[in-house]
């Protein structure tokens, strides 16, 4: 069996997933605003190995229930709530090894602002910070922001994609590896020529400027998402390393997990590139009595009224309209569509608001799982095999101690087994928690259509020769359709070298296997090509243009490297040798194009000089 992944799973409130437990004597939740309240956190869950701590987080209040955000008010489920990020920096000065989630929302926050934010953090963990993307669902949070309503679902993914790439181009393009020099005799901290702006133009977002961090550890955080619905699926694949979900039980998250994986292989990526991670709730004692007596005392500080006002505005449907016996039969809201399917087209039988009740046994739509620690374990194990998951996000019961008995009683166990880690790795969390071999992002950044981009410094080119077997269009320019990548050239003082790069849209994070050495993973591949330097030290620029190079592309790479180096597509599946097309002979020239092929060329090309300008 795999070894499993567990994070503890909270939120900067007093009531997070199972409401009304801060009302039990022992709970200390209400304590949210003390420092020492997540150091201490923090510290027990390093004790315990696991992987990290995971903070929730929404920007609105649920009023969906009753018409009114009183009963969440009144019940303190996820009101007040303070900013998630703010504790990080304290848990990982106390932690060395706990890797943090954090959750921020695309919708609402800048994506220039908040790449500082969490290159900050990564610099402060020390590579230890992840971002949980979050498009939002709230029609109050939308209103709170000054917007008039809520974005339609699809359109907000939309939005995020572009802002992903905006952060790509932020953190792993604007500033080289070696930009930082410190020379403290020379009076020089950065070398101007290594750091560059970044210009975006899209139809969410528009921006220019530099990054304003140094490169921190990862560059790009580890980074987490939670959409279950097809497009946020479909997004999930595309980028996430880590996949949290949500299921009553391993047959019922199944279908869910196949589809993440079998997406993420369609871009490329393999099965095994997301890890897939359930929430659980466990109460655990010493003796399968002693959990259900637990669970019982647990029991009666439950809060029902919280949980429907929670999964009211989470689904986007008004519970308090429905009677016991009614069928829940709203088959489309703007809110999280998942959580709605859940109940109704995806549900096995028809859903009453009384089924609905009887699974809130401790305040959340989720029955918690119960037992001795041999028990809890035989159940995750379960969830691993049945369920084809990695590992699991820890939600709270009573604070603090729900984590520590979890830690003291259930650990252990799953250690003698051999399916949890005995000692967590000295590294940084991508190494760690998505189980990859090293801190930095393992894909280079993303463009959109015909960006210029600085290759980053490394070791050596990608050596392999090119396919000219591959499959063309009707005018000859080279086509992947299996991984969207591009074929480039790099050209110095005659030595040529191939290298796969993204095709603009940020579609899949593992590298064309026929760009693979002996005993590479595409990973590796794609991050050495990120790194990629040509022989002898010689820098290269990539094209991410249309086809082929031309002036401006050798143009724009005199200008940082002078006569080194150039890089560029090979749209046509030919080798370019670094001339302008103009001095090529007839005999190498590439195929002929039509007027609106040349056209779109200098087009792509013109903006292409003015995104790395």
């Amino acid at each position: 069996m795999k070894t499993m992944q567990i994070y503890a799973f909270d939120m900067n409130c007093v009531g997070h997933i199972n409401h009304g437990l801060w009302t039990h004597p022992r709970d200390r939740s209400a304590h949210y605003t003390d420092l020492d309240y997540w150091t201490e956190f923090a510290k027990t869950a390093e004790r315990g190995k696991l992987d990290g701590i995971f903070l929730a987080d929404i920007v609105g209040v649920y009023d969906i229930y009753r018409g009114s955000p009183s009963s969440v008010i009144e019940t303190g489920a996820q009101i007040p709530v303070n900013d998630p990020m703010i504790p990080i920096s304290a848990m990982a000065y106390v932690t060395k090894h706990l890797g943090f989630g954090v959750t921020v929302n695309t919708t609402y926050d800048p994506p220039f602002l908040l790449a500082r934010r969490m290159s900050t953090l990564d610099h402060l963990t020390k590579g230890r910070i992840g971002w949980n993307i979050v498009t939002g669902y709230l029609d109050s949070a939308a209103r709170s922001m000054g917007f008039d309503k809520l974005p339609e679902h699809d359109a907000r993914y939309d939005a995020a994609e572009e802002y992903l790439e905006i952060l790509y181009k932020l953190w792993e393009g604007s500033w080289d590896d070696d930009a930082v020099v410190r020379d403290k005799a020379g009076g020089v901290y950065a070398d101007p020529s290594k750091v560059r702006s970044v210009r975006h133009d899209g139809k969410y977002y528009r921006m220019e400027g530099i990054h304003l961090s140094e490169p921190s550890p990862q560059r790009t955080p580890l980074l987490f998402q939670a959409g279950a619905s097809a497009r946020g699926q479909d997004f999930a694949a595309r980028h996430a390393e880590c996949v949290f979900i949500a299921g009553p039980n391993p047959k019922a998250a199944r279908p869910t997990v196949d589809a993440l994986r079998a997406k993420a292989e369609e871009f490329g990526r393999g099965a095994d590139a997301l890890k897939i991670l359930s929430l659980i709730t466990v109460v655990v004692g010493r003796t399968d009595k002693e959990a259900q007596d637990k669970l019982e005392e647990y029991r009666s500080h439950a809060s029902v009224e919280a949980s429907l006002a929670h999964y009211s505005a989470s689904t986007g449907v008004d519970f308090s309209k429905y009677g016991l016996d009614d069928v829940i039969d709203q088959s489309s809201t703007n809110a999280n569509q998942s959580a709605l399917a859940a109940i109704t087209k995806q549900a096995p039988k028809p859903v009453m608001l009384r089924d609905i009740i009887d699974q809130m046994i401790l305040g959340s739509r989720m029955k918690p799982v119960v037992g001795s620690p041999e028990q809890i374990a035989d159940h995750l194990a379960t969830w691993i095999e049945e369920g084809d998951i990695d590992g699991f996000n820890l939600a709270r019961t009573v604070a603090p101690e729900s984590l520590r008995d979890f830690v003291d009683l259930v650990v252990p166990v799953l250690q003698e087994r051999g399916v949890f880690k005995a000692e967590l790795p000295d590294r940084c969390g991508r190494s760690f928690s998505a189980g990859t071999a090293g801190c930095p992002l393992l894909i280079p950044p993303p463009s959109s259509g015909a960006d210029l981009s600085v290759v980053q410094p490394g070791d050596q080119p990608v050596a392999k020769p090119l396919d000219t077997a591959d499959e063309h269009d009707e005018d000859g320019h080279h086509r992947d359709h299996h991984t969207g990548f591009e074929t480039l050239i790099a050209i110095a003082d005659g030595e040529v070298a191939e290298a796969a790069g993204a095709d603009g849209a940020g579609h899949g994070r593992g590298a064309d296997q026929r760009y693979q050495r002996d005993g590479e993973t595409g990973d590796d591949a794609r991050q050495r090509f990120r790194h990629q330097h040509l022989a002898d030290d010689r820098p290269a620029i990539a094209a991410h243009g249309t086809h082929g190079i031309d002036q401006p592309a050798i143009d724009l790479a005199q200008r940082y490297f002078g006569d080194t180096g150039v890089i560029g597509r090979c749209g046509d599946g030919e080798r370019h040798d670094g001339r302008p097309s103009a001095e090529r002979g007839a005999d190498d020239q590439p195929r002929q194009r039509d007027q609106r092929h040349q056209q779109d060329d200098e087009r792509h090309r013109a903006k292409a000089v003015d995104d790395c300008a």
